[in-house]
């Protein structure tokens, strides 16, 4: 936020009610003032293409990423946000295809130290300075959609809330392993991955609903997270809340969507199952938050989740 400060300044970040805890997201279409069951459209464009200065970077940091065990998945196509139309009343994407492994040497690494060699060609300290200075955004700003060469690929987040053995709200979190190459051992909201681009969007000009961009790996990423059948987290009953950039990585997009469950708190305990990927993602149990506590400990939290506890204010 001290980076990007101009978003802050300008009241463009993700809060609750009455701006009272705002989150590092740019808010850029607000779901909860559009309450509407169309979550807007997509057009793809093509393909993405990698910085060439930065084609040995990213051999570096995808070979640190694997040293350390976090690309256990392996590489995936994604589909990448290239410009966002944001409309009075729906909301708008141009999206390219890009790879998980182009969001390893931009996204998630931003703020790795460049060699020597490559900062001085680059003029910058980071890949976060040099999208700055590449893009001709002024400092404070943060780069738009159209103009960075980022990856800037899509990522999804779920909310869940129900209540507990003494009928009080609470918000479900899991705790994240060491295992993973963000918010590693931090409590997390249950559900959030980097989407897939569905295999069959392959042609410039395809178009399509942002629902059916994301019903394919949201329902293949809740089966492998978290065990769970489509009966006990319907995908048609999940609402979006607000689609952002995520600050810390630099405006990687994010949509944020909130599911209210009647399955009590211990029952979904119990159907909660560990992840089937080779590599856990979560350690511990599933918990519920109340919202009074949630706002106490947000200091200890991912992004995500104190983004979800915002808007659940």
């Amino acid at each position: 936020m001290s980076f990007y400060y101009a978003a802050r300044d300008e009241g463009r970040l993700l809060s609750g009610s009455y701006n009272k805890f705002q989150v590092p997201y740019e808010l850029i279409f607000d779901y909860r003032k559009n309450p509407t069951s169309d979550w807007g459209t997509y057009t793809y464009s093509g393909d993405f293409h990698f910085p060439p200065e930065l084609e040995a970077w990213r051999a570096a940091l995808v070979g640190l990423f694997k040293n350390k065990g976090f690309l256990y998945k392996g590489d995936h196509i994604c589909p990448r946000i290239n410009n966002v139309f944001p409309g009075k009343d729906q909301l708008s994407i141009e999206i390219q295809r890009a790879t998980y492994f182009d969001q390893v040497a931009t996204n998630l690494s931003l703020d790795y130290p460049l060699n020597d060699s490559l900062a001085k060609s680059l003029h910058a300290r980071t890949v976060r300075e040099w999208d700055l200075r590449q893009s001709g955004t002024i400092q404070g700003g943060i780069p738009p959609l159209s103009r960075s060469k980022l990856a800037n690929t899509i990522g999804v987040a779920l909310g869940i809330t129900t209540t507990n053995a003494m009928g009080e709200k609470v918000i479900l979190i899991r705790r994240r392993t060491s295992h993973v190459a963000v918010s590693q051992n931090r409590l997390v909201l249950p559900f959030s991955f980097s989407l897939n681009l569905n295999e069959h969007i392959c042609n410039p000009g395809d178009s399509g609903s942002i629902s059916d961009l994301i019903k394919t790996d949201f329902r293949q990423e809740q089966k492998e997270e978290l065990g769970l059948d489509p009966e006990v987290l319907d995908f048609e009953k999940i609402k979006p809340v607000a689609f952002c950039r995520e600050l810390c990585r630099g405006g990687k997009p994010q949509f944020f969507f909130r599911l209210e469950t009647d399955i009590k708190l211990g029952d979904l305990q119990g159907l909660v199952k560990e992840s089937s990927t080779i590599n856990k993602e979560f350690r511990g149990p599933l918990m519920g938050l109340t919202m009074d506590k949630a706002f106490k400990d947000m200091n200890r939290f991912s992004p995500e989740l104190n983004a979800f506890i915002a808007t659940e204010s």
